[in-house]
């Protein structure tokens, strides 16, 4: 899941399926980021990091690619 914007006290997250659900910030820790991956847990969602870092390396080199 990761997050694809964030529009006042609302995340809009696109899941897994491409589908979106919109949840309250309240249910994140406050240093989320539009592109960061999440988790769902029992107190609402974490920051995935390492799948962030992931994705992050991952378009860096497609923007590589692209200009190389």
């Amino acid at each position: 899941m990761v997050i694809e914007r964030i529009e006042g006290d609302i995340v809009l997250i696109e899941l897994d399926n491409g589908d979106y659900i919109e949840v309250s910030k309240n249910n994140f820790p406050e240093n989320i980021k539009e592109g960061d991956c999440v988790l769902k847990s029992s107190d609402g969602y974490v920051i995935d990091v390492e799948k962030t870092s992931e994705l992050r390396e991952g378009i860096i080199e497609l923007q590589n690619s692209l200009w190389n």
